[in-house]
């Protein structure tokens, strides 16, 4: 049932990709190894289910539910051009990576439509590709009618990795656009056409931020709850014109900065908010917040937000190794985890109460659990 605890005394093995308890050491779904802890879940809300494909192969295009038309072939096309990008990432030499290339590859195929797909248990990150990127004048609005402009990349460790991919931060000039004349996006654009790198995230081309469907709510709820997975492993790209406390700039720049192995650049449109990060590890994430007027725009962000930067802000303190410290978050972010219990540190996570504890120490979170259908806290 949705907001209820259950409890568990040993331990259990993820898979972050599926959002799910498995078995064995590897998801039989989709091939990820699965990261070993105590945890305690409750049941995916009805919003998370996997939708059954239809099947249907008679029509060349598919209908979503009052939404636009999508040719199946460019649905079809899309999966085999990711399926193919998978295999020239950074990492996809790697053992365990070509596993889970095989698996995915599977995965992704069983797929008949675009709907199917922001259904899926298995997730997906839209990506744009680079030279789609670099001949537009500004952020491409999210379009399942241009899916030849994208590709998709799992959410599962190996695949999103800073050699390939970049992760846009912005300001939100207006709540229509962030950037309705494309002065920031030229920036930014500029910034990136002397970097190495072959895919880029932003959330207003990669996210249908004004859903027009119950799948694509479905697809921009669950993947917006997990957008920091990306702020960590992707490179870092930001431009932001004036400095305004907007509480979801502070998320990625604390994510970017102390989940970084080498020293992160500073530059005058970003040193106001390191600065705040600085200041959130010595004095509290509420008083930084509330003393420099930090907000968002979506009211049912405000909480999620700072219970993540009063997460990340432990963990920091708590575990030193970067790599370590970035699974574990990984595997306690995700909405429907209530619990968990790092078995190798002994780091104790309960979402319910808003508390960590090691070794006898205990330190406090704004509580995220139980969530709503739509997995923000309630």
């Amino acid at each position: 049932m949705c907001g209820q605890k259950v409890e568990a005394s040993v331990p259990k093995t993820i898979c972050g990709p599926c959002d799910k308890i498995i078995t064995t050491p590897f998801c039989t779904d989709c091939g990820s190894r699965g990261i070993t802890t105590i945890v305690a879940r409750n049941e995916p809300a009805t919003g998370q289910k996997t939708a059954n494909p239809s099947g249907n192969k008679s029509l060349d295009i598919q209908a979503t539910n009052k939404g636009p038309l999508v040719k199946t072939s460019s649905f079809k096309s899309l999966v085999e051009r990711s399926i193919t990008a998978w295999n020239s990432l950074a990492y996809a030499t790697d053992t365990e990576v070509k596993g889970s290339v095989l698996r995915l590859s599977a995965t992704l195929r069983r797929l008949n439509s675009v709907d199917d797909l922001f259904r899926s248990r298995i997730m997906f990150w839209f990506f744009q590709r680079r030279d789609s990127f670099m001949k537009e004048t500004r952020f491409m609005k999210f379009d399942i009618n241009r899916l030849e402009e994208y590709i998709l990349i799992p959410m599962d460790d190996g695949f999103v990795n800073k050699k390939d991919c970049f992760y846009v931060s912005h300001l939100w000039r207006t709540r229509e656009a962030p950037d309705p004349r494309g002065e920031d996006f030229a920036l930014a654009r500029q910034d990136l056409s002397t970097q190495s790198w072959t895919y880029v995230w932003i959330d207003w081309t990669c996210l249908p931020q004004n859903a027009s469907t119950p799948a694509e709510k479905e697809y921009f709820n669950r993947m917006l709850t997990r957008t920091p997975v990306l702020m960590r492993e992707c490179g870092f790209e930001w431009r932001y014109p004036t400095f305004q406390p907007r509480l979801w700039i502070l998320v990625e720049v604390a994510q970017y900065m102390l989940n970084i192995r080498t020293g992160y650049a500073v530059t005058d449109d970003i040193k106001p908010f390191i600065n705040d990060v600085l200041a959130m590890k010595a004095e509290g994430v509420h008083q930084v917040i509330t003393r420099r007027g930090y907000n968002c725009s979506v009211s049912r962000d405000y909480r999620l937000l700072i219970g993540w930067l009063e997460l990340l802000i432990i963990m920091t303190k708590l575990v030193q190794d970067v790599p370590l410290k970035k699974m574990i978050l990984d595997a306690v972010e995700p909405p429907y985890v209530g619990f968990l219990e790092h078995v190798d540190t002994g780091i104790k996570v309960d979402k319910n109460t808003g508390v960590v504890s090691q070794g006898g120490v205990t330190y406090r979170f704004t509580p995220l659990y139980p969530v709503d259908e739509d997995g923000f806290p309630k």
